[in-house]
């Protein structure tokens, strides 16, 4: 629905759930989650990237080590 209003719809993963993450997937522009969350779902998704996925990019959280955006609009 967000989508359809064009709306950008942004997805914390936590508290992390992988079958919860993959259901709402389809409808996410742009995830947010730690890089353990990132593996899990990578090992439950048996994916290597998130780029397929339709997603405009991934923010990833390092702890004390900060964050990364991933940009997948150029993709």
């Amino acid at each position: 629905m967000a989508r359809a209003q064009a709306a950008r719809v942004v997805y914390s993963t936590a508290p992390f759930e992988a079958k919860a993450v993959a259901e709402v997937l389809p409808f996410v522009n742009i995830l947010c989650a730690n890089e353990h969350e990132v593996k899990a779902l990578q090992q439950a998704l048996r994916i290597s990237s998130f780029a397929s996925f339709g997603l405009y990019g991934m923010l990833i959280t390092y702890g004390a080590k900060g964050a990364a955006y991933h940009d997948f609009s150029a993709d």
